[in-house]
């Protein structure tokens, strides 16, 4: 977008807001545990409310995801929220939560760096930047599907020529290959 407007554009993430949280995967630490979400559901069958999942919030998309994993598996999970996302994330890293659903491209460096372990994506098709990581419904949860999105906000009485102007820089951007992989 920087290049198409000819200036910098700032991205503000906002913790807690839920507007860029794209539910994409399910993690676990990968030492001690599950390698897929039939193991999860297993051991969660056999352990109800014992394993903790993270979130960034009560009522987030991240969060409403879990709970109908619950739901479809019969599994009963521990919820533990959290301020934000990445503070959610920060506790899984670290050892003191089992699991999260969290953006994929937002943790994939911890995947490459090992500490965080994939078992699925929520969207009804394997993503684009994770095409060997089948999805929930592939792994024995029939019709999941929970995806997330995220919004642009202009003030109120923004003139249409620069609202229309930000849209097209915007598509431009969201067709750019390495925006699609990522």
């Amino acid at each position: 977008m920087g290049k198409s407007l000819n200036q910098t554009v700032f991205v503000n993430n906002r913790a807690g807001a839920s507007g860029i949280i794209g539910a994409q995967d399910v993690k676990r630490s990968q030492p001690d545990g599950a390698k897929d979400v039939k193991q999860l559901v297993a051991m969660a069958k056999l352990q109800p409310n014992q394993i903790d999942y993270a979130s960034g919030g009560v009522g987030i998309t991240v969060h409403l995801g879990m709970e109908l994993l619950q739901v479809r598996t019969g599994i009963r999970l521990n919820h533990i929220p959290h301020n934000g996302s990445p503070a959610g994330l920060n506790v899984v890293i670290g050892g003191q939560t089992t699991l999260m659903m969290y953006s994929g491209a937002a943790a994939l460096p911890h995947v490459k760096s090992g500490r965080l372990w994939l078992l699925a994506t929520t969207g009804a098709q394997r993503a684009v930047a994770l095409p060997d990581l089948p999805t929930l419904a592939e792994q024995g949860v029939p019709g999941y599907e929970v995806t997330g999105w995220n919004g642009v906000v202009v003030p109120k009485r923004t003139p249409r020529a620069i609202i229309d102007r930000l849209n097209d820089s915007l598509r431009d951007a969201s067709k750019d290959p390495t925006v699609v992989t990522s």
